[in-house]
């Protein structure tokens, strides 16, 4: 069939009109965007999406309008179906990526794990959007799947333990049983703060200034404790031993006082949970005792529990509280001799 003058003078005005429209739209939208309260991400993001999505529309209203031969007819429309699903895959890629920078302002943790999730991201829209364009333009993609299907089981089971870590890296980032700045022990010993959460690995540094590299996947699986939840603060108990001449109720409460004024005096102790002490039981050579107090975090409590043990010292000496001695009392007989007494035996230390 043959197209009309009118048709194709109507054409490049159409289509002017409609690029006119949609800068002037966008201009407009984006200067109140400015002045408003809405994320200018997502603002740029839509004046992107909505001037192909007119340019699709008015191209489908071209084709409305003009006749076209039927085989030219069949193509067109093809091709206009093609481009609109690559439209739509485009639109959707462009939302997840936003989604992704959203995710990663609001969790730290996945700072390093964004990098290869676009990556995949875009390898994996990529070839659908190949493989949706080929078979709308009518091309059969049967043995393309086919072949993606066995390449992809290759390749799982060449990365097997890659993406077991991976896969235990984004569970580590979903469920956050640590997060960066904890400091956690593992069921194996290893224990550190927790420097860095990657897409294989999660680095933790350890006290005596080692780096500590432990794979997501044993991460996953072993029982953690985590020193920083659901406080930084945490309970020591320092053990302190008296003599069995001494009175207990005075050691409890001469313990009580070293700890109150060392939580006024030294920055890793808590002054706000007052130390209790506690009469533990009885030990061979004295009187056991327990002096529990809350310090800032995990790291402080070495310097702290130290600290206290100083102080005590220094106090049972003034007070004239002793520490308990270990002795041995050894009994020494003669051959042939019948056993002495313990009184009359001889006695060392």
């Amino acid at each position: 069939m043959v197209v009309s003058v009118e048709q194709l003078l109507g054409l490049p005005v159409l289509w002017l009109l409609v690029v006119l429209a949609l800068l002037l739209i966008r201009r407009r939208v984006l200067k109140a965007a400015a002045a408003s309260s809405f994320d200018p991400r997502t603002v740029r993001l839509l004046a992107r999406l909505y001037i192909p999505a007119g340019l699709l529309a008015c191209a489908y209203l071209t084709l409305e309008i003009v006749t076209l031969p039927q085989r030219w007819d069949a193509r067109a429309e093809k091709a206009l179906s093609v481009l609109i699903l690559l439209f739509a895959l485009w639109a959707v890629w462009r939302a997840f990526a936003l989604l992704l920078s959203y995710w990663g302002e609001t969790n730290p943790n996945a700072a390093t794990l964004i990098p290869p999730v676009q990556v995949a991201g875009r390898l994996l829209f990529a070839v659908v959007g190949i493989a949706l364009a080929l078979q709308g333009l009518g091309y059969s993609i049967t043995k393309l799947w086919t072949a993606l299907g066995i390449g992809s089981v290759a390749v799982a089971l060449a990365l097997q333990d890659t993406l077991s870590n991976t896969f235990a890296g984004f569970y580590i980032m979903l469920d956050q049983p640590v997060r960066v700045g904890d400091y956690v022990k593992l069921d194996s010993g290893e224990e550190g703060r927790v420097q860095r959460i990657g897409w294989r690995s999660t680095w933790l540094h350890a006290l005596p200034n080692n780096l500590v590299v432990v794979p997501n996947a044993k991460l996953a699986r072993a029982s953690v404790t985590n020193y920083s939840l659901p406080d930084p603060s945490i309970s020591v108990a320092v053990q302190v031993g008296a003599g069995y001449g001494s009175d207990p109720r005075r050691v409890c409460a001469v313990l009580e006082e070293v700890a109150r004024q060392a939580a006024a005096e030294l920055p890793g102790l808590l002054p706000d949970f007052p130390p209790t002490v506690a009469f533990t039981g009885f030990g061979d050579a004295g009187l056991n005792f327990a002096l529990n107090c809350r310090v800032r975090d995990f790291t402080a409590r070495y310097a702290v529990e130290n600290e206290l043990r100083y102080r005590i010292c220094e106090c049972f000496r003034r007070e004239g509280i002793e520490f308990p001695a270990a002795l041995r009392q050894v009994y020494l007989a003669q051959q042939g001799a019948p056993p002495a007494s313990p009184d009359r035996a001889d006695r060392r230390e």
